[in-house]
């Protein structure tokens, strides 16, 4: 079984994997998320929730403050399901979601290519801008042509 450490450790390779800079690794605790990463738009922080049940509002809020501070985006990834009470904190603060479907179709992509194409291989891509709104766990793991992001 996965731990939650382990799960932000994937999750920062599939990223690492997808062209992003891994700026803070896991369990490195700073009170800024999970994993930090970095691209030309500056950091995004990454929020990893590895919950088999409901996703509430805390993990939202603590992400949405260490981006106030950092002046980031940021990202949460995770296996749950995304409460009600939660969405809120993703429409209008600017905080994308990727769920189960959206990280397993990321992590295909970037393991098969890894594969296939060696251990220094990236994807061009850009980190996921903030969404405007995110309606549903579909449209939130529903990748756009660049890279990890909510619709």
């Amino acid at each position: 079984r996965l731990s939650p450490p382990a799960f932000a450790a994937l999750v920062a390779e599939i990223f690492r994997l997808h062209g992003a800079e891994v700026v803070r690794h896991p369990g490195e605790a700073d009170g800024t998320g999970d994993v930090v990463l970095k691209d030309a738009q500056g950091p995004f922080v990454v929020r990893c929730i590895l919950a088999a049940g409901p996703v509430g509002e805390p993990p939202f809020q603590e992400l949405h403050q260490a981006m106030t501070e950092q002046g980031a985006r940021g990202s949460v990834v995770t296996t749950g399901e995304i409460t009600a009470e939660a969405y809120p904190w993703t429409s209008g603060k600017g905080i994308a979601v990727i769920g189960r479907e959206g990280l397993g179709r990321l992590a295909r992509e970037a393991f098969s290519e890894a594969y296939v194409l060696g251990p220094d291989f990236r994807l061009p891509c850009e980190l996921p801008a903030a969404p405007t709104e995110v309606a549903s766990e579909t449209a939130a793991a529903a990748p756009p042509q660049t890279m990890p992001a909510a619709a």
